[in-house]
């Protein structure tokens, strides 16, 4: 398809004006008229950007299946706006709400009459006009189809839409809206892929500005991986059990206990119907989606909004019902403590995305076991990501599988992330770790650095020791995601390296991207950088062989508190003053009563000073002579050598093969850092003859430096005095 008719394209069929295009473009809308009417052409970054644009909104296809998720997309974002724009919601979010029962009383309307939400379902309700119409006809499917798990929960009046009876306008075209929007899902199921991705899509545009809601949506590419290694581990059992009339006797429930939209849920019903129950059961195949929706696949989430949504998603799939929960999944007791105690041992599958960083304190944690018998030590509170593992175990029978988004800092930090992980050790396998990139959750408005933590309940706690681990770093998701003020748009490049990885992860035997790594649960960290992420060549020149900075270099912590001092101020260096890249070290002269607090390693000359902070900038210095006894921050690493010099070991611990070794030891989200104790066992690539001569040829460096920067003092006190003596003779 030409340019021109692309953007002819996303102006009237994908509902977007020519200023939204040219602000996504930054350019002028001038430009994006001249491209429209064909008397220019953009550059060719420009038309990359608008080709992507077309493609996720699949007007680039129309004709094809993609144009029913055109018809879709239209529609959805008409009615919002539709809504939104009439001026009696305060916000796109009312308007979604509105959205999300209007979808679900369509969808479930057309599972009775064929129609759903038309001028010919309408015609027969009460009311004196098409907006009293409407909403008697929206109360009538919500109270006959409302699930059993939410009448205690919801009632019907909290579905009752906002129009009131002078609204016949609005009303109208709504109705206009819905009759063009075919949900014949349960006749032609295939159909729900198309309809429930472009669902997907409304929501991440619904949620574009919403950070707090935007948390919820995870990225498709990573829904879909998820589920499909999930399926690919399901048992021969396990799939005789999906395939028979009572799946949750035989399977047990699947469980998002954080379902926000359904996303998980939506994905597991169509991958196990497509891949399993069509090939193998396809007379049953229009029963089981609908039963599935109803019976065995279940969601729990305490946002009323999450959940409407979460109805609305699952009524594409033709369900006559969904089994869903208003519910705080992580609650203990009263209703909410009932609905999760009902899941406990009953699980074959958890797939979620939990929420991550609220914090629980001491009232909300009792019957956990991390605050009681896991803890090493007492604390006040505990972050909610921490809690949903440790309930996870308990709800999975035995054989049960966990496929869950986490934090890295639960596979690798100390304290109480290392209670957590020993205690889920006694009854889990850990089956797959797989690390995100920071660009997975970058459209809602997040780095934070993520893994895929793929779990297996034990039926015993024998066992364990003779557990093996894949581990799997994806480095590109296919999209990047570019940033103007709160407006976050995903762009389609690169290369989604799941798909590849996931046949990697089930193939016999695994693939060369995956490291297989026996008794992980023994070990401090779980996560797939510190197991997976060095290179071919740097493990195979780590076995057995190389020189270990421990043998040349000795750890010091030699502490001070500088506002002891008797001296008034004192020479203090921090990160900034070394330069990586010469080993040069300088400081700044500094206050002793403005110390810092991270101001507390006394330091000699010839120690070499590394940044625990990103070590992928490398930034590692040797203290010169005129240094000697200066306060160093707590950021660096001192290490004192004993067999090297100073000059050369800098050096060394420069090179891509160690700082390689050092980036797998990270830990922390915000701010990644190595700890101290990683680096004596740091390889260095050296043989031990060759250090002699290397160590001559650093010391002549070195006192060549030396002579270098005292000529520069010499050379800066000769210009200021010559310039001095300029200035001296200005007349006055």
């Amino acid at each position: 398809m030409d340019i021109d008719q692309i953007v002819h394209q996303l102006v009237v069929l994908g509902d977007r004006s020519p200023v939204q295009i040219a602000a996504d473009l930054s350019v002028s809308p001038d430009s994006v008229e001249r491209w429209k009417a064909g008397t220019a052409r953009p550059r060719p970054e420009a038309e990359r950007k608008l080709r992507q644009l077309a493609e996720t909104m699949h007007l680039s296809r129309i004709g094809e299946p993609g144009s029913v998720m055109r018809s879709v997309d239209v529609a959805l974002r008409q009615l919002r706006e539709r809504l939104h724009s009439h001026g009696r919601l305060s916000s796109r979010n009312e308007a979604l709400d509105e959205v999300a029962i209007l979808l679900f009383a369509h969808a479930m309307g057309t599972q009775r009459d064929g129609e759903g939400i038309s001028q010919g379902s309408i015609r027969g309700q009460r009311g004196a006009g098409p907006a009293e119409k409407l909403r008697n006809y929206v109360h009538e499917v919500v109270q006959r189809c409302l699930p059993d798990s939410l009448v205690h929960e919801l009632k019907v009046t909290d579905f009752q839409l906002r129009l009131t009876p002078k609204e016949d306008e609005l009303a109208t075209r709504v109705i206009e809206i819905f009759q063009k929007l075919s949900l014949d899902s349960a006749s032609n199921p295939l159909r729900v892929d198309f309809i429930n991705e472009a669902f997907g899509r409304f929501l991440a545009d619904s949620f574009v500005d919403e950070k707090e809601l935007g948390q919820y949506l995870t990225p498709p590419e990573v829904v879909d991986f998820m589920v499909r290694l999930a399926a690919a581990h399901l048992t021969a059992q396990e799939r005789e059990s999906l395939l028979s009339g009572d799946p949750a006797q035989g399977f047990g429930f699947v469980l998002d206990p954080s379902c926000g939209v359904g996303s998980f849920l939506a994905e597991f019903i169509r991958v196990v119907h497509q891949e399993l129950i069509l090939p193998n059961r396809p007379e049953i195949s229009g029963s089981w989606v609908g039963r599935a929706a109803a019976d065995f696949v279940v969601g729990i989430d305490k946002s009323e909004r999450m959940i409407r949504l979460a109805l609305a998603n699952l009524a594409l799939f033709g369900a006559p019902a969904a089994r869903l929960h208003l519910s705080n999944a992580l609650a203990t007791r009263g209703d909410d403590g009932a609905v999760a105690q009902s899941f406990v041992g009953r699980v074959g599958l958890i797939l979620t995305n939990p929420p991550f960083g609220a914090t629980f304190g001491r009232e909300e944690l009792v019957g956990y076991e991390l605050a009681g018998s896991w803890a090493t030590r007492a604390c006040p509170t505990i972050d909610s990501e921490l809690l949903f593992l440790e309930r996870y175990a308990t709800w999975l029978r035995p054989g049960g599988q966990l496929m869950a988004i986490v934090p890295d800092s639960v596979l690798t930090n100390k304290g109480i992330f290392a209670d957590l992980r020993r205690g889920l050790a006694d009854s889990v396998s850990i089956v797959d770790v797989i690390s995100l990139p920071p660009v997975a959750f970058a459209a809602a408005g997040t780095t934070t650095k993520t893994s895929v933590l793929h779990l297996r309940k034990r039926s015993s706690r024998k066992g364990a020791a003779g557990d093996s681990t894949k581990f799997a770093i994806c480095r590109d998701l296919g999209y990047t995601v570019s940033a103007r003020g709160s407006q976050r748009t995903k762009f389609l490049e690169g290369t989604n390296e799941l798909p590849s990885l996931l046949e990697q992860l089930i193939s016999e035997p695994i693939g060369p991207a995956i490291r297989l790594v026996p008794g992980v649960a023994a070990l401090d960290r779980w996560d797939a950088t510190y197991h997976a992420s060095l290179s071919a060549d740097v493990t195979s020149r780590l076995v057995g062989m190389g020189l270990r900075v421990g043998e040349v270099a000795s750890i010091i912590a030699d502490r001070v508190d500088p506002r002891r001092f008797s001296q008034s101020n004192f020479r203090y260096i921090e990160i900034s003053d070394v330069d990586g890249e010469t080993y040069s070290v300088t400081c700044k002269t500094v206050d002793v009563r403005e110390a810092p607090s991270r101001a507390r390693q006394r330091v000699r000359a010839g120690d070499v000073l590394v940044s625990t902070v990103r070590p992928e900038r490398r930034t590692v210095g040797v203290v010169p002579t005129w240094l000697d006894g200066s306060v160093a921050t707590t950021g660096f690493v001192v290490l004192r050598p004993k067999s090297m010099d100073g000059c050369l070991l800098a050096a060394l611990l420069r090179t891509p093969f160690v700082t390689e070794q050092l980036m797998r030891n990270n830990v922390g989200i915000a701010y990644p850092a190595i700890e101290a104790g990683c680096l004596p066992g740091v390889s260095l690539p050296l043989n031990r003859s060759d250090i002699d001569a290397l160590d001559v040829l650093a010391e002549r460096l070195v006192d060549a430096r030396e002579a270098g920067r005292r000529a520069q003092q010499v050379f800066d006190v000769a210009l200021e005095s010559a310039a001095a003596e300029w200035f001296s003779q200005i007349p006055r």
